[in-house]
């Protein structure tokens, strides 16, 4: 389909009186919202492809052509403008806005959210997305009460995720405006399994391996390693202080393969850049669990082996983790080597290396992180 302006045949009248056809004025042409297609075939028409000689209009064509194209290019709209028009969403004052219900302002909050994740994956639209005031409204989401809804609350949190995307300019400013120790306070309340996770993956995001030269109070570690400790196992019993501020709850809440995996490595992260934390870490409890991770993925291991059944591959990155973790743990660390050996783990050791030696091939990396934590065993 030609989505340019038409071309009609010239006429072989030799009437020198008959009136030329004037080009339509550049408003009077309906262009489609998405001028991909005719662009396209406008570029490809107008190309010296295959030779690519230097360019030389083609003779008879019609200028509307032209028009078309200008006009298209002055419609273009840029990323920033899209994600201006998706932010006004979260614009209360709009008399818009002020009509939906909330399971409409929901579904909105949630279809925005998800499409300015699309667009701050690229780092330049990320930058265009702090200068338009974006970080303010997602920071307010983050912190809002639960009447928006837990997916709007988790993906806030995965679009400050992205937007850092480890580059230390933008980690530098969302620890200025807070969002870390506002990220860390949020998961001490949070009893939603998906938007654990999410905060969990936002603090992580914020937290670089060079820590130590970055500009935040460094004794919200504890409570990072803390909190992080609370996903090392299938379920956890937490304590969770109510919105009100004056009273708690215990609740029991799953934590997913994922979380456990992302768990891991953020531990992993911060042991290799602060060492010191790992007595904390020891009494908290996170030697503990990741023992028990190792223990409990042995034991499904021989169960799925008799059923003739096969493990996930995101439970093998998961142990697959979890090893490396504790091998940085342990690393240096006399108190954890006993403890490792009061909890019998060096028989756990044997059993995964027993399994995977079979393909060895398969898991070179996994092989040399499991005799390394057997070496500090002896």
């Amino acid at each position: 389909m030609y989505l340019g302006a038409p071309i009609k045949p010239k006429d072989s009248s030799t009437n020198e009186n008959v009136q030329e056809n004037k080009p339509k004025k550049i408003n009077e042409y309906k262009l489609p919202k998405d001028i991909g297609p005719g662009l396209l075939k406008f570029c490809l028409t107008h190309s010296d492809s295959p030779n690519l000689k230097e360019t030389v209009l083609p003779e008879g064509r019609d200028p509307k052509d032209y028009d078309w194209l200008r006009q298209a290019f002055d419609n273009l709209e840029d990323d920033a403008k899209k994600m201006k028009k998706l932010l006004e969403v979260f614009d209360d004052s709009k008399e818009e806005n002020q009509s939906l219900s909330k399971e409409e302002r929901e579904k909105k909050y949630i279809t925005s959210l998800e499409t300015l994740q699309f667009y701050i994956e690229d780092i330049d639209n990320a930058g265009d997305f702090i200068k338009i005031g974006g970080i303010t409204v997602l920071i307010k989401l983050l912190s809002d009460s639960r009447e928006n809804g837990d997916k709007v609350r988790a993906d806030a949190a995965t679009c400050l995720s992205t937007i850092t995307q480890s580059e230390e300019t933008i980690q530098a400013y969302l620890h200025s405006l807070g969002v870390l120790e506002l990220a860390v306070k949020q998961l001490q309340k949070e009893i939603s399994p998906l938007v654990r996770e999410k905060f969990l993956s936002l603090i992580s995001s914020l937290l670089s391996y060079e820590i130590k030269n970055s500009n935040f109070d460094k004794s919200i570690l504890n409570t990072i390693v803390e909190l992080t400790t609370t996903f090392l196992s299938p379920t956890v019993e937490l304590t969770v202080q109510l919105d009100d501020g004056s009273s708690t709850q215990t609740v029991s809440v799953d934590n997913g393969v994922s979380g456990i995996s992302k768990a891991c490595f953020l531990l992993n992260k911060i042991f290799i850049a602060t060492p010191d934390i790992k007595e904390f870490a020891i009494k908290c409890g996170t030697l503990d669990g990741l023992i028990g991770l190792i223990k409990a993925f042995n034991k499904i291991q021989q169960q799925s082996t008799s059923n003739a059944s096969s493990l996930l591959d995101t439970q093998i990155v998961m142990v697959e983790k979890a090893e490396i973790t504790l091998l940085q743990l342990i690393h240096k660390n006399q108190t954890a080597l006993e403890q490792c050996k009061q909890q019998h783990l060096s028989p756990e050791i044997e059993k995964r290396l027993t399994f995977i030696s079979k393909n060895s091939n398969d898991y070179v990396d996994e092989i040399q992180t499991l005799k390394n934590i057997k070496s500090l065993l002896k």
